[in-house]
């Protein structure tokens, strides 16, 4: 429900979380597939997310260091925060409307196919920011690895 609240450490086993609205606080919504298709309305604290999975197509917002799982944060449509989306894959496919915070999705592939806004210091794995849309904006120093920017 868009109105409930759950504390911190919270909704930590499987698909927890899965099209959450609400607001869920600090180290929760650990489980894989975590924050799946999480609603707009919904708020997730820092250091949450942060199983494989974590964030696909999540169009809510998530704290710092969240959302760190193998192929976390693909097809968002949200904002997630700094040092977020860093598994391999992520940020793959991201959405024109989503926000990662900087030194994000730093690992092989991430930002494969994206579009939106990436951080400073993001997208910095081995082939990231293949494919990049071109409505897509990453900050500076990103993109540095081997094969990044291809395509």
């Amino acid at each position: 429900n868009a109105m409930a609240t759950v504390g911190d450490k919270s909704c930590t086993d499987v698909n927890s979380c899965f099209g959450a609205e609400g607001m869920m606080g600090e180290e929760s919504c650990t489980g894989l597939n975590a924050c799946f298709g999480l609603k707009a309305n919904a708020t997730v604290g820092s250091s949450s997310c942060t199983a494989q999975g974590s964030c696909n197509g999540a169009k809510g917002t998530v704290g710092i260091e969240s959302c760190v799982g193998l192929g976390s944060c693909r097809n968002a449509e949200g904002t997630v925060g700094d040092e977020s989306c860093t598994g391999q894959n992520a940020c793959k496919g991201l959405n024109a409307m989503a926000t990662v915070g900087d030194k994000s999705c730093t690992d092989v592939n991430s930002c494969f196919g994206a579009e939106g806004m990436m951080g400073e210091e993001s997208c910095t794995g081995l082939n990231a920011c293949f494919g990049l849309k071109a409505n897509a904006t990453v900050g500076s120093s990103s993109c540095t690895a081997q094969g990044s920017c291809n395509g």
